[in-house]
């Protein structure tokens, strides 16, 4: 959606719109390259999933507490994937929140050389 209509659905409706860094229209490969830093950890996240969802022994489990505990000893890989996302996700939100720029971009907007503009 950001390289066809410059926006996602959440920035269409904040009126924001992504451009390169001469304000130009995005390609579909600098959309991709920017949106890598959340995919990349989804797809890495998929399998572990796969194996705990097909596991019957965690599906007979009542509680998401219990679930969780039991899924984080089952596979703790799990527990390295999300602190591997979340440390990404907090280092990408430190750096718009950090940025001493007017232009406040964050760390997927500095590898895809990216801004985010009001319209």
């Amino acid at each position: 959606m950001e390289s066809r209509h410059q926006a996602t659905i959440g920035k269409m409706a904040l009126n924001l719109k992504v451009t390169d860094v001469n304000h130009k229209r995005i390609d579909f490969s600098t959309s991709l390259l920017r949106s890598l830093i959340v995919i990349i950890p989804s797809l890495l996240i998929i399998p572990v999933q796969f194996m705990a969802y097909s596991n019957p022994d965690l599906m007979n489990l009542e509680g998401f507490w219990t679930y969780t505990k039991e899924v984080a000893e089952t596979y703790p890989n799990l527990t390295t994937f999300n602190s591997f996302y979340s440390t990404i996700f907090i280092v990408d939100l430190i750096m718009l929140l950090a940025d001493g720029t007017k232009q406040n971009r964050s760390l997927k907007d500095r590898i895809a050389k990216t801004l985010v503009l009001k319209t």
